[in-house]
């Protein structure tokens, strides 16, 4: 993922809750935006269904690119 994108990834849950939306969520995750550089490997959110009542998200791993 490009550093870019992951810097701007929304903090503390989904905001539009729409299948494939990417989010940080946590302490650890979202201080990554502070700790990684490009070439280290970032863990992040997406939702892979939602409904009326809830959401379903996953978490994913990939390295920063520049």
């Amino acid at each position: 993922m490009n550093i870019n994108t992951f810097k701007k990834l929304p903090e503390n849950g989904p905001v539009r809750r729409v299948v494939g939306e990417l989010f940080l969520d946590g302490e650890r995750m979202v201080g990554q935006k502070t700790t990684k550089i490009v070439g280290n490997t970032i863990t992040y959110y997406r939702v892979i269904s939602v409904s009326k009542i809830s959401h379903e998200y996953e978490a994913k791993t990939d390295t920063l690119t520049s």
